[in-house]
């Protein structure tokens, strides 16, 4: 079984055991509701937009069952979004006006995605819902819900342009780049891929390049960032260079997601100071190394990574295949591998992955 069936297969059974069904978002209710037919990706006014199987660009979304506890005072209201529940039920409403409109995705609905996706995360800290079910809504959101496909991508994983900073949930992968020397000098890098197992980075890949030569190798032995045992949420975190001292990136982690917000306000204050305060919850990327967050996608029958906000093209040519014809995209919608029906004169390259992707070409 190639990798990423694997990765696929594992997907699938860790949403199916979870707690959670949400109908709209998992498949994994008793009674699997039918898809009915392909996403859509078709020009709507000015935008490329992806429509799921049986939506319509102005339908709301409603979720079923997604979630356990029925507490009141959990809506959420906002500009262009607004989240209202009915017991365990939500239902999410859009205003299309800002949504709709031609160009780079305007500042004010970026803070408005990171508020709304902030407020709701939120809501698995004061009862509204239990540890873990805000990830399944956002999923059936992205699954859900007609919009420009790098909307849908900001929805799943944040703006980090705009917070500064990507939380490594799945199915987010952390990548780290190191160098490999010996005696002084540098001989090659090291690449290692950490898939996130219940809160716990756990290796998927190494690869090593050691004097033009590339090997995979089973454990990692410089692409490493030591962390607490404790730790269970990660977040990578962004900074703005203030001198050659200054660290680019650092990785925080956390107990729990209250802790993680506690520590990002710390680093937000003082960076340097407060990451030597979190001993074992923060790791300053050293001179030479690189920790990034990418997306696992289908290539064929390889495993392949795009980069935050990666589009299909951006796959296509890390793949070796720029000029890829007839492509073929699948994407998730309710535990299963969907088709792309590409309108007449849009190019499915400009595609934004949201990680779990299928890819199939002729070269």
């Amino acid at each position: 079984m190639s990798p990423f069936r694997l990765f696929l297969f594992w997907k699938v059974f860790a949403s199916c055991s979870s707690l959670v069904l949400l109908l709209a978002a998992s498949g994994c209710s008793q009674k699997r509701t039918p898809i009915t037919g392909p996403y859509r990706f078709e020009r709507v006014g000015p935008q490329e937009m992806l429509t799921p199987p049986g939506t319509t660009r102005t339908s709301d979304l409603v979720l079923n069952k997604a979630r356990r506890p029925r507490r009141k005072g959990c809506d959420i209201t906002g500009v262009t979004f607004q989240l209202t529940w009915k017991g365990r039920t939500a239902t999410l409403k859009a205003d299309r006006k800002n949504l709709e409109q031609a160009g780079r995705v305007a500042v004010t609905l970026l803070d408005e995605i990171d508020r709304f996706r902030e407020r709701l995360l939120a809501l698995e800290t004061n009862g509204c819902l239990k540890p873990g079910e805000a990830g399944p809504v956002l999923d059936g959101i992205v699954e859900g819900l007609a919009l420009p496909s790098r909307v849908l991508f900001y929805f799943r994983h944040g703006t980090s342009v705009q917070t500064g900073f990507v939380d490594l949930r799945p199915p987010f992968r952390m990548k780290i780049v190191a160098p490999l020397k010996e005696g002084g000098q540098t001989l090659g890098f090291e690449t290692a891929w950490y898939r996130m197992d219940k809160g716990r980075p756990m290796i998927e890949r190494v690869e090593s390049y050691r004097q033009g030569k590339l090997t995979v190798t089973p454990k990692p032995s410089t692409a490493i960032a030591s962390m607490s045992s404790k730790a269970r949420w990660y977040r990578l975190f962004f900074l703005t260079r203030r001198s050659a001292a200054d660290h680019d990136i650092l990785l925080i982690a956390a107990r729990t997601p209250k802790d993680l917000d506690d520590h990002t306000a710390q680093v937000r204050k003082d960076p340097e100071a407060a990451c030597r305060a979190l001993r074992g919850f923060c790791f300053a990327v050293p001179s030479g190394m690189a920790i990034s967050g990418e997306l696992p996608v289908g290539v064929g029958d390889q495993l392949r990574y795009a980069s935050i906000s990666g589009t299909v093209g951006e796959v296509l040519r890390n793949a070796g295949a720029p000029n890829a014809r007839k492509i073929r995209v699948r994407r998730p919608h309710r535990g299963q591998l969907t088709d792309v029906a590409v309108q007449e004169g849009i190019d499915v390259r400009t595609l934004v992955i949201i990680g779990g992707e299928q890819i199939t070409y002729q070269p």
